[in-house]
């Protein structure tokens, strides 16, 4: 038999002369240990984590429930369940504290409820708790509509988002004298979705009337809203007491008519005449046919110039 062949080495010459000695073949060395080192603590940590790590995070120190989710205490307007609604319809039962996206997901499932006007802020704490700050919407006024012949009652805010029927169903007639009453007319909301706009101009503005008129429609014995238009077809509003006594208001909050005055202007100037003349039904009643208002809010004397009657405004772009 012959000799085994020799084995040749496939290894680098150049490496092999590093390896052999000198500078060059110290530093690869070291490189080397490095190298293996580095490869040793990444995977002892890796099986560490997977180990004991991993399963750590799965208890309930990490694992946020509905029962450690503190949120802003409702006002008294609202009876719902907020925080129980909402952990439910966006199966909330079990969030991972560690979620990157956990902030952002329960910022979205409780600015999605009807009675939540805005998320101000969300906040993870350890062990397992967040803390969600909300701003919730307020009622201004009733809305009234006909619906399938029947009349109904809708409550708004002052943005005009219709908001659920259901707080208000039981305590209607308790509730009704706090709140301006609105006349639609026929001005159904868009869509009859809960925590959404009515979807009208008209309601709109209204909305934002009824809310600028917060703390005074009562001393003043108003009653309800009602909508006209102008002669350029924009919403014209009057304000009504029980007994059917109209005062033109003008147009909504933020959309006055050159030289229209402003709404707490138009407030406090209705004030100072009930003051002076007395109760609105007995000094405001109009006698003149063919008119339904006697004083006009829009200016300073409380009457409507011939010309603007005979016109109407120019409105302000």
């Amino acid at each position: 038999m012959g000799s085994p062949k020799p084995v040749r080495n496939w290894t680098p010459t150049v490496l092999r002369k590093f390896a052999a000695g000198g500078l060059f073949g110290a530093l690869l060395r070291r490189l080397i240990a490095a190298a293996i080192l580095i490869g040793l603590i990444v995977g002892g940590w890796t099986y560490a984590w997977r180990t004991w790590g991993e399963a750590g995070t799965v208890s309930r120190d990490f694992i946020v429930a509905p029962e450690n989710i503190s949120i802003t205490p409702p006002p008294s307007w609202i009876h719902a369940d907020v925080k129980g609604e909402v952990a439910k319809s966006s199966s909330l039962a079990s969030l991972p504290l560690r979620d990157p996206q956990l902030v952002d997901k329960v910022s979205r499932a409780f600015a999605a409820h009807s009675w939540v006007a805005s998320v101000k802020r969300v906040s993870k704490h350890y062990p397992a708790r967040l803390e969600v700050e909300l701003e919730y919407r307020k009622p201004v006024a009733m809305v009234e509509v006909t619906w399938q012949g029947e009349p109904k009652l809708y409550f708004i805010d002052a943005a005009s988002v219709l908001l659920p029927s259901e707080d208000f169903e039981k305590e209607v007639a308790q509730k009704a004298p706090h709140f301006l009453r609105i006349s639609a007319g026929d001005v159904s909301p868009t869509g009859r979705a809960f925590g959404t706009p009515w979807g009208s101009e008209k309601i709109a503005g209204a909305a934002l009337l009824a809310d600028t008129c917060q703390g005074h429609w009562q001393k003043l014995g108003l009653y309800r809203v009602l909508v006209d238009s102008d002669p350029n077809a924009k919403p014209l509003f009057k304000l009504e007491t029980k007994a059917g006594t109209r005062i033109l208001w003008g147009h909504a909050p933020g959309s006055e008519a050159k030289d229209e005055q402003s709404p707490r202007e138009k407030i406090a100037w209705l004030e100072q005449y009930v003051v002076k003349h007395g109760p609105l039904d007995k000094s405001a009643a109009t006698t003149s046919p063919g008119v339904d208002y006697r004083l006009d809010l829009r200016y300073p004397t409380g009457k409507t110039p011939p010309q603007t009657a005979r016109k109407g405004l120019e409105t302000k772009r």
